[in-house]
């Protein structure tokens, strides 16, 4: 099963628990900066599906340290994914 989301808080809860990131997508949206998106999966659709369950009902237990590595994590690909492109040429 596969879980899509700009929510930083909310992907790095799921890559916590043990899910994969599979990639990390910057979508433009109209008239206004680009977002990332957040494309996780897990094998076990009956897990991914608690998980969802448990994040939309505000009951969600994480280890501190592992929660802060995972958004430690996704939020250098958002930084990088933001930054802009450097040109090859010289100006």
């Amino acid at each position: 099963m596969e879980v899509r989301t700009s929510d930083l808080y909310e992907a790095a809860y799921y890559l916590e628990r043990g899910c994969r990131l599979d990639a990390v997508e910057t979508v433009k949206v109209e008239a206004a900066a680009p977002t990332c998106v957040f494309v996780l999966s897990e094998q076990d659709e009956s897990f991914m599906v608690a998980l969802a369950a448990r994040w939309s009902r505000g009951h969600t237990d994480v280890n501190l340290h592992a929660f802060r590595s995972a958004y430690a994590q996704l939020s250098g690909y958002v930084h990088r994914m933001k930054r802009p492109k450097k040109s090859g040429g010289r100006s």
